[in-house]
């Protein structure tokens, strides 16, 4: 065989592993928007860091394997590798995945969310409610305490304040 050719051949099964790795980058963004809720803005950032992702990967690859060459063998290469790994197993990658990721979620829900809820119920019942209560009826506290303090102390070591009569 002409040397050329395996050549060729060798980076057309490269460029066929990259557009898998295109399809397994596009099923990760598949996974996460499955499993999370996300809102609208967020689906298009990780939209953007798709194609960045992508943009990235044929760049580098092209110009690590290929020179910086772009030849049609190489774009067919690409698309033949995500079309495949599309087709074969993709589905089976995302429903691994989303089933796994459910199930984690679920055990740390349990293991360290709900524990932390239960701890932050009885912060607030042994807590927070008694010191809002006293925050809230402070003000009639202080001010019944002032009153309880002016008739103990004596008459003659409180200081008479002036009237404006005295002033003038």
């Amino acid at each position: 065989m002409n040397v050329l050719f395996v050549n060729q051949m060798k980076i057309f099964f490269i460029f066929v592993l990259c557009g898998m790795v295109i399809g397994i980058f596009f099923d990760v963004f598949r996974i996460l928007r499955k499993s999370f809720a996300t809102p609208d803005w967020l689906t298009y950032v990780e939209d953007v860091m798709f194609w960045l992702l992508t943009c990235f990967l044929l760049a580098y690859t092209i110009f690590t394997y290929n020179n910086g060459e772009i030849r049609f063998y190489v774009i067919l290469a690409v698309l033949i590798g995500t079309i495949l790994y599309i087709l074969t197993i993709s589905r089976y990658v995302v429903k691994t995945s989303v089933v796994c990721i459910r199930f984690l979620k679920k055990w740390i829900y349990l293991l360290l969310i709900s524990p932390l809820q239960w701890c932050w119920k009885q912060v607030k019942k042994w807590m927070l409610r008694p010191a809002v209560k006293l925050i809230l009826k402070g003000g009639k506290s202080i001010k019944n305490l002032k009153d309880r303090i002016r008739q103990k102390i004596p008459k003659k070591h409180v200081k008479k304040r002036k009237t404006k009569k005295e002033f003038i």
